[in-house]
């Protein structure tokens, strides 16, 4: 006789499943990330740079499929750093050789161009009058970082990396590099050297509106050793109008920014300057008529 088949009991406790198998967890990626960065290109991924595709970050979303991995944007990688890492040159350089393209590259901004006026705000300084400050963006990685006040080591690894994209007019104001670097940092004399030596036509451009870059030193406010050095290596600057036919003197005189020993000097090679081309002029008149004496009143 067989044994009777067992009763199942019902029970209060939830009936206990079987484990499943657990899911393979992806290698964890080291990332570095600095306090107070959130972004997304903040974090510094430790991977082969061969590993990625310009302009996404497809290969690791392949490769690690169950983690949520940030797509990376190559094309713009140099761009971000030089804008957050103003100090890290280790990173720069990383980004620098995933894409050494990107020193020539411009950032669209959003898919705006370099030139768009965002970023705007309306600040009230009197109930009738309202002022709108103008948020300048460059799109060349070495005038980010110039606008971003990024150190030496920083700067020379941009500058040498691509010293023809100095000469690239950039900005609202379409302002080349030196210029640039007049605007943010006029009284140091070491890093207007560096963008200065390492292409010296940058002193010869002018922007739209007729400035040279002794135009641009003289109404920022720079040093007086500065000035020596751009007027140094193109004098003539300081005898060329802008726009609004004001000379390098001109702007230093209503500037409250430029210090008493800047004024005397532009003062005082403004007015040889000028000696030295009315001695010019009046050298290519006829002796003749130099020293032709006045007739005598009747």
């Amino acid at each position: 006789m067989s044994p009777p088949a067992p009763v199942l009991a019902l029970s209060k406790r939830r009936p206990v499943l079987a484990q499943q198998p657990s899911v393979l967890q992806a290698p964890q990626i080291d990332v570095l990330r600095p306090q107070g960065q959130e972004n997304a290109f903040a974090s510094n991924l430790k991977v082969d740079p061969q590993t990625l595709v310009p302009g996404s970050g497809q290969a690791l979303q392949d490769s690690y499929p169950q983690t949520d991995v940030p797509k990376i944007d190559v094309k713009f990688y140099l761009h971000n750093a030089c804008r957050t890492f103003t100090t890290e040159k280790d990173v720069v350089e990383i980004a620098l050789s995933m894409d050494p393209q990107a020193i020539c590259r411009q950032e669209d901004h959003n898919g705006a161009p370099s030139k768009a006026k965002k970023g705007r705000e309306t600040i009230t300084f009197l109930p009738w009058k309202t002022f709108t400050p103008r948020a300048e963006r460059y799109s060349y990685p070495v005038n980010v970082a110039l606008q971003n006040k990024a150190s030496m080591d920083v700067m020379s690894v941009l500058v040498y990396s691509g010293p023809d994209v100095l000469l690239q007019q950039d900005g609202y104001d379409q302002r080349c590099s030196l210029s640039i670097a007049l605007s943010h940092n006029p009284k140091d004399l070491d890093l207007i050297d560096l963008v200065l030596f390492a292409n010296m036509k940058a002193i010869n451009l002018q922007d739209p509106k007729l400035n040279y870059p002794l135009h641009v030193a003289a109404s920022k406010g720079a040093s007086v050793d500065v000035l020596k050095r751009l007027y140094t290596y193109f004098p003539a600057a300081l005898l060329k109008p802008n726009l609004n036919g004001e000379t390098p003197y001109d702007i230093a005189r209503r500037s409250m920014l430029v210090d008493e020993r800047a004024l005397k000097f532009l003062q005082k090679k403004h007015f040889e300057g000028c000696l030295q081309r009315a001695r010019r002029n009046f050298g290519q008149v006829p002796k003749k008529s130099v020293n032709t004496p006045l007739p005598r009143p009747a």
